[in-house]
């Protein structure tokens, strides 16, 4: 009778253990022959047969529960485990029928631009140009990562110099939780285009030769990669090339903000900083930051990272003094800014407006206006 119910039980949850039906066919025949079987024998044999169905009944109902989930999630930190809950019910939010997924395919998941930081439930968006080195940093630091403040002789872009988690690492389910949840933070630093531009060109093409390594030895024309050689110090030169040949030509660096978050994502971004106020915004970034493992209670991630410890004297660190980005002595500083009209002209600030125009359509930035001509 045990085995005639578990076996009924195995088969509702989709699986017909072997043993049990072999078990039901050999005692049909011992019937039919007038066999009989030895009682302890038959005990023996029913118990053995529960233990099987039910370790298996287990196994499915628990791989089939959609609490449970097969993909192994690091879970260093104890956020990990508050994933996609809101603050008021502690469950994920599912209300909103019009809540997008994270599929593998997104450019969030698949780019290394999505930094997750679980102790402080934020998941940071860096664009080049827009001090990502020094955020990069901050994070490094938040990780107790030891090579967060040294700035010569490594890399703090490279994932396996920085560790910090990306969104990619993280199943797809549980990135999406993160980014619908009302409990947490998702961040994006932004720069006014012209500005961002500029700096970009300055860095890449006046002061270093990444312009021509990365654009002009890459044309197929002999007579247009020299055109484009000759050219690395003419700002119109660099906008028609990155213009008429965006395959060849195409980078990180100046490469449009917007299209580094895919647009059905753009809602979720619920906090946005601007680089012409970045210390300010960076400061109450911070400051809405609260640690789920911190020993201080209620301390604020600028209270606990920003205002301090800038000033490491560790070999090949930097000796800040004041808090974080307040000071910032990186080599690739150029103050862009202030040096706008000195390289715009009326026609390279249209051009400019025109191949970056999806940088003003995106509804939820609010650029500083700047019209130089």
């Amino acid at each position: 009778m045990l085995c005639h119910r578990y076996f009924r039980m195995a088969r509702a949850s989709g699986f017909v253990p072997p043993c049990c039906s072999f078990v039901n066919r050999q005692n049909r025949k011992k019937m039919k022959s007038g066999n009989r079987t030895i009682p302890g024998m038959r005990s023996m044999m029913s118990v053995v047969v529960v233990m099987i169905v039910t370790y298996v009944v287990l196994i499915r109902l628990t791989l089939s529960s959609p609490t449970n989930n097969p993909f192994p999630i690091r879970r260093d930190e104890e956020a990990a485990g508050q994933i996609g809950q809101t603050d008021q019910t502690g469950q994920i939010d599912e209300t909103n029928p019009k809540s997008p997924e994270v599929f593998s395919s997104d450019i969030i998941f698949k780019s290394r631009s999505a930094f997750v930081i679980p102790e402080y439930k934020l998941i940071f968006f860096t664009f080049p140009k827009v001090a990502c080195s020094e955020w990069k940093r901050m994070f490094m630091r938040m990780d107790d990562n030891p090579q967060w403040c040294i700035i010569r002789g490594i890399n703090a872009h490279s994932p396996k110099v920085n560790q910090i988690k990306t969104l990619e690492e993280y199943p797809t389910e549980i990135a999406t939780a993160m980014m619908t949840s009302p409990s947490w933070t998702r961040a994006a630093f932004v720069r006014e285009p012209k500005e961002r531009v500029l700096s970009a060109y300055l860095d890449k093409s006046v002061k270093e030769s990444y312009f021509d390594r990365k654009c002009c030895q890459e044309l197929d024309d002999p007579k247009m990669t020299l055109k484009c050689v000759n050219g690395k110090r003419d700002f119109s030169s660099f906008l028609y090339f990155v213009s008429t040949f965006p395959d060849k030509c195409f980078d990180v660096h100046w490469e449009a903000q917007v299209d580094k978050i895919d647009p059905k994502w753009w809602p979720f971004i619920n906090f946005i900083g601007y680089q012409n106020n970045l210390v300010a915004d960076a400061k109450t970034l911070l400051q809405t930051l609260k640690s789920t493992r911190d020993t201080v209670p209620n301390r604020s991630a600028w209270e606990r990272y920003g205002v301090t410890g800038w000033g490491a004297t560790n070999h090949g660190c930097e000796n800040r003094t004041r808090s974080f980005l307040e000071e910032n002595s990186s080599s690739h500083k150029l103050n862009t800014g202030s040096h706008l009209k000195e390289w715009y002209t009326a026609d390279t600030e249209k051009l400019v407006e025109q191949i970056w125009a999806m940088e003003w359509a995106q509804s939820t930035i609010e650029f500083p206006p700047i019209k130089l001509y």
